[in-house]
This record gives C-alpha cells, structure tokens and sequence, in this order.
C-alpha cells in the first residue's frame, strides 16, 4: 500500500492510505517521514496509528490535568473512549503522572469530600459520588478519608433545625417524614437522622389551621354523596386524615358537630 495524499485541514494532517483518511499527529508525521506515494507495509500502517494516538493522547492528558484534577479511572475511561489505545499503553501515559503525584486519588476524594464541609452531606452520599467518580472503596478504611466523611454529622442537629420550616401546612408527622427522606438523600445514616429529629419541636402554624379545615371540607363533601349511616361517615373521615397524617388531637375539636 502507499500514500496517496498528505493535506492539512482545520490545523490536522489528515494522510490517505488506500483511499481511507487517518489523522497523524506532527511528531508521527516526521517521525515516519510521511509523504504522498510513499510506500507502507502492512506492518507499519498500525505502529503509525499507534503512534500518533499514543502522541495525541500525551497531549490530551497533559491538557485535561492543566485544568484540574481527575481520579485514575475517569482519565483512564477519557483516554479510552477517545483514543484507541491498550490498557498497557494508557497505564504508561498515566504511570509518571502517577508517581509524581500529580494523579492522586487519595488526595482527589479527601478535596472532594472538603468542599462539602457545612453543607449538610452526609457520609453515605459522599461514598456513592467518589464510587461513581471511580474512587477505589478501600481508600474509605483509611483513618483521615474516614474521619473527613463523618465532618458532616456534628452539625446534623444545627442542619435538621434550619430544614424546619414553623409556617409549615403540611401535619407534623409528614414534615417529619419530609425531614428524615431530605436528610437522608443527603447521605446521612439514619439512626443519627431519627436522633436530631427526635430533638426538634414542630408546630403548626395558621397556614397548617387552613389547609387542614379545607381539606375536612372536601372529605365531608364526599362522604355526603355515599349512602351510608353518619356513624360511618364521621369513621370514614377520622381515618381519611390519619391517613393524611394528621393526629386526632388536631382535629377532634373541629369535626364535633359534623354527622350530628
């Protein structure tokens, strides 16, 4: 096979081999003295496109890590999907980089779970966002990787207490409930949850007193339209509103009079 032509477009050089378009790095393209008919075995088309991935890939790398920092497996799934290099090839781009600290997974999670102090995360959501950044999980048993995942959890009563909201509609049992999920998608475990929540006060407000009354209006409507004795009716909406999570205590007093 030979070269049928060299031409360089939008700052590449695209060489035609065959009638198929490779595109060379500069360094290859003078490295192999790359130049139209020139011929080419069988044996040196690959060590060509190897090369000039290699070389392209060098420099992708050393681009990415001027810009910030990256854990081993994502460079290594960047590489990968970019260049089609081997596994031996892309541990040999990523190796110096490596041993100079400069790739530094230990250094990479103990930043990334920092730059989460004071913002109410917990230590299970911090292990699953370096899991999916491809942090090794037993980087999690040493004692300072350890002891930074926990940071969170002296401020859980302090992050719980300002989640409460005091004009809250909602019953206390479901703004709990509200509390305790949040809190938990925020990573932290859920013993220490029920703990703070158990500490808290939870009031309702005037905004709580509307819904509440509304929403006995539109129960009542309903149950006016069934056929049924006004014993099972005032049953019926007894547990309508438990079932809404409200407790007896707030609304006794307000369903006195109704199915008299």
């Amino acid at each position: 096979m030979k070269i049928d032509s060299i031409k360089i477009k939008n700052n590449k050089i695209i060489c035609s081999i065959n009638s198929k378009e490779y595109t060379i790095s500069s360094d290859t393209y003078a490295k192999y003295y790359l130049y139209p008919n020139k011929e080419i075995t069988e044996d040196e088309l690959p060590n060509i496109i190897n090369d000039s991935n290699l070389i392209k890939a060098k420099n992708y790398l050393s681009q990415l890590l001027s810009k910030g920092s990256y854990t081993t497996a994502t460079l290594k799934q960047k590489l990968t999907q970019k260049f089609k290099l081997s596994d031996d090839d892309i541990s040999a781009l990523l190796e110096p980089y490596i041993e100079s600290n400069v790739i530094d997974d230990y250094s990479f999670a103990l930043d990334y779970i920092q730059s989460k102090n004071y913002l109410c995360y917990g230590e299970n959501y911090l292990k699953e966002k370096l899991i999916q950044k491809g942090i090794n999980k037993k980087i999690f048993e040493n004692n300072q990787i350890n002891d930074a995942l926990k940071f969170n959890n002296q401020f859980l009563d302090k992050f719980a207490l300002s989640l409460v909201d005091k004009n809250s509609s909602l019953p206390i049992s479901k703004q709990k409930q509200d509390l305790f999920d949040f809190l938990t998608r925020r990573g932290f475990n859920y013993q220490d949850i029920n703990n703070s929540i158990d500490k808290l006060s939870f009031t309702n407000g005037p905004a709580f007193n509307t819904l509440l009354n509304k929403r006995i209006k539109q129960l009542v409507l309903k149950l006016n339209n069934k056929n049924i004795p006004n014993n099972q009716k005032r049953e019926a909406l007894i547990q309508k509103l438990i079932y809404y999570g409200y407790r007896y205590e707030d609304f006794s007093n307000l369903i006195n009079n109704i199915f008299d």
